[in-house]
């Protein structure tokens, strides 16, 4: 038996963490299967989660995993020098670590909204991806509305 395919999470701004896109038309969203205990430092609900590291990189990210507790696929969104909102220098966008944002293929990230305070990051996005042997994926439809937490 399959299970049946996941609903995307609706593109909200309360720090809702969740995230979510399609592959190739297919809804991928993450599923950790208690892979990280409540209490861990990683935060995360639903798989997906961030953090603002001391040399401001934004991460947004989220992973699925078997019931054996075995990754099978990863995302993250990496924006580099985020200082305020919207203002980056650089960003990657990769899919289990094999198609990723490319300058030659299109790429579009909205970020929504960005609450220092409440600590919470939204937003859209959409890119082909592109491997190292060539090969491309659309991932479409994207959203992510995240708590994230502060390295000290």
């Amino acid at each position: 038996f399959s299970e049946p395919e996941p609903e995307l999470p609706p593109a909200t701004q309360i720090g809702a963490n969740t995230l979510g896109f399609k592959v190739n038309g297919k809804n991928w969203v993450p599923k950790d299967e208690g892979m990280y205990p409540p209490g861990s430092s990683i935060v995360r609900a639903n798989g997906g989660g961030g953090r603002l590291s001391i040399l401001n990189t934004m991460i947004v990210g989220g992973f699925q995993a078997n019931s054996d507790n075995k990754m099978t696929s990863t995302f993250y969104i990496e924006l580099y020098n985020f200082t305020a909102y919207k203002t980056y220098s650089a960003i990657t966008m990769i899919l289990d670590n094999k198609w990723s944002t490319s300058k030659n293929q299109p790429w579009k990230l909205e970020i929504s909204k960005y609450d220092t305070t409440q600590r919470i990051i939204a937003g859209t996005f959409s890119f082909v991806g592109t491997a190292k042997d060539g090969s491309t994926i659309n991932i479409t439809d994207g959203r992510f509305d995240i708590k994230y937490y502060k390295e000290q």
